[in-house]
């Protein structure tokens, strides 16, 4: 008898900053804080621009803390440091993160609806008849 194969995913992206590769972790509770803390700073991002001076101080802390949330103290350290102490790179990077946390999530809807809809199979019926 044959065993069904159950093909998964990883709970975790792998991402490559300045030459070191760190995971982005997709547990629950981390997904959570991702969407909490990507609404956040898409606020912030809105409110930075209506306003006439920059407060360097506020921007730097923001960046940390999302580096933090993401990869750990010692880690969001590191890559502050490496990334010239600024922190217009370091929220470019954040928003990159983003795009991966967002990317993971239609991927994993895209791919249930898929399957719901069996479309897979449809597609490969109608390659194959043609």
């Amino acid at each position: 008898m044959t065993a069904i194969k159950i093909e998964t995913k990883t709970s975790f992206e792998e991402v490559e900053i300045y030459g070191k590769d760190y995971k982005v972790d997709f547990s629950d509770a981390k997904m959570e804080e991702y969407e909490k803390a990507q609404t956040k700073l898409e606020k912030w991002e809105k409110e930075k621009s209506s306003k006439a001076k920059t407060d360097f101080k506020s921007d730097a802390k923001i960046a940390k803390d999302t580096l933090e949330m993401f990869f750990g103290k010692e880690d969001a350290d590191l890559i502050y440091n490496e990334s010239g102490k600024s922190s217009i790179v370091c929220t470019h990077i954040s928003m990159q993160l983003f795009k991966v946390f967002k990317d993971k999530l239609e991927d994993f809807n895209d791919k249930k609806l898929e399957e719901y809809l069996g479309v897979e199979e449809y597609t490969e019926q109608k390659i194959d008849s043609e």
